[in-house]
């Protein structure tokens, strides 16, 4: 009997954990639905690159560019980072590089890395406005760099 006391106290312990969190996230994702907006990212994208240019950066914009008629590559992904570069730089000959908010927090230091070796013209920035009740969340550092930022971004072309 006492096994079954001790099993049923952790069972729902840890039910109504996982609950809790559960209903803070889905508050959360509710609360910041204006900066997850897809539709104003693909806008965005369609405003300023135009088709058939090359463009780097996360896999967050990687959809809005090639369904808008333009090639993507990932700078932050596969080989090492001076070698990505450089073959992003030589043979992909990229135009545009996207640096989002989720890229900045997750590791600034790729795209500083890529600013020392080409030089940039800033062509837009899409910001999205945090409400307050968002801003408190993302200050708990309960959320990822996606509740953080959500598709804020800024475009860079190349000068070659």
């Amino acid at each position: 009997m006492k096994f079954r006391k001790k099993f049923n106290f952790i069972f729902f312990a840890l039910f109504f954990f996982n609950l809790a969190l559960f209903l803070f996230k889905t508050f959360q994702v509710l609360v910041e639905l204006p900066r997850r907006n897809a539709e104003k990212a693909n806008l965005f994208i369609k405003q300023h690159i135009p088709v058939g240019s090359k463009v780097i950066g996360d896999p967050l914009f990687y959809y809005a560019v090639t369904e808008n008629g333009s090639f993507y590559h990932y700078y932050n992904l596969y080989n090492t980072l001076e070698n990505r570069e450089e073959a992003l730089r030589t043979k992909f000959d990229y135009d545009y590089m996207i640096v989002s908010g989720v890229s900045l927090a997750r590791n600034a230091g790729i795209s500083a890395y890529f600013y020392s070796k080409s030089e940039f013209d800033t062509v837009a920035t899409l910001q999205f406005e945090e409400n307050t009740l968002a801003g408190y969340i993302n200050r708990l550092g309960l959320v990822s760099s996606m509740e953080a930022s959500g598709y804020s971004c800024t475009l860079l072309r190349r000068v070659k």
